[in-house]
């Protein structure tokens, strides 16, 4: 898998804009569900050229809405 294919478009939420802070510096990010924590850390170091200090990852399933 290709590092640019790992890492697909930034999580926007007010949740996530709040962790972007100075001091916090982390970032939300939805990525390949094929992708493991080590290639994710790898393709954000090549895309943004910083050192991931560590990775989370988390599964959401999408919310169903009413028509």
């Amino acid at each position: 898998m290709e590092l640019t294919n790992i890492i697909i478009r930034p999580y926007l939420t007010e949740k996530s804009y709040t962790k972007r802070t100075e001091a916090k510096k982390k970032y939300a990010f939805v990525v390949n569900k094929k992708a493991n924590k080590f290639e994710i850390a790898m393709a954000f170091e090549a895309i943004f050229n910083i050192e991931a200090e560590s990775v989370t990852t988390m599964n959401r399933k999408p919310t169903s809405t009413r028509t």
